[in-house]
């Protein structure tokens, strides 16, 4: 007999069903399709910075819908239909590492910073949920660093009280900032999105003055 786990989750499975119609390598997709439909901040011609780009399925949707040009990173390989792209800009590594940061550099500043980049789960939440709070504050970095006044920053972090904090480091960078939980999620993840919408760039005095 079926459990009702197992059915619930071939339920959820409609967005695999529906990625794999629709030529995406990954439903995770539809969550980056929901959250820009609500929020917009990516238009005809767009530079976003993808970060945790595998498989593809963001990097794809975003040069679809909207011809962006995409800067798509990961540690893991992207689709290579996706990563042949002419509007796919593809670098492979980690994220901060100082060779990775000077190509991301070399692309100037980005319209949008998306991340969907998870962390190697443990099994333990508290652990993971700390494991993807660094990973979000690393996105956020890009952001501040990397934004065009007024952009639009994506990135998934685990519920469990971290994404608060985040939501407060935020605050201060953009003229709007909150949670989203996308439809296509599973309902027994805990992921959710942080979405921060028309990006303030800080003076150099602004940032010391935080400091104080």
């Amino acid at each position: 007999m079926a459990r009702a786990g197992g059915n619930r989750r071939m339920k959820n499975d409609v967005w695999a069903d529906k990625a794999k119609h629709e030529g995406y390598p990954a439903r995770s997709v539809y969550k980056l399709e929901e959250i820009v439909g609500k929020t917009g901040g990516i238009t005809a011609g767009s530079l976003v910075l993808d970060l945790g780009a595998a498989p593809g399925s963001w990097t794809l949707f975003l040069v679809k819908k909207f011809q962006a040009r995409v800067v798509a990173c990961d540690l893991k390989p992207l689709d290579p239909q996706i990563s042949r792209r002419k509007d796919v800009n593809f670098i492979a590594g980690d994220f901060l590492s100082d060779t990775v940061l000077q190509q991301i550099a070399s692309f100037g500043t980005y319209d949008a910073v998306v991340s969907d980049a998870a962390p190697a789960t443990s099994g333990d939440r508290l652990v993971d949920s700390a494991r993807s709070y660094n990973l979000a504050q690393q996105s956020l970095f890009f952001a501040q660093k990397y934004l065009k006044e007024n952009g639009l920053f994506i990135t998934k972090i685990f519920s469990g009280g971290d994404e608060q904090a985040l939501v407060q480091e935020a605050k201060p960078y953009f003229q709007s900032v909150k949670i989203m939980r996308p439809k296509a999620i599973r309902k027994e993840s805990f992921e959710v999105y942080i979405v921060g919408q028309g990006f303030i760039r800080q003076s150099p005095s602004s940032r010391e003055d935080e400091l104080l």
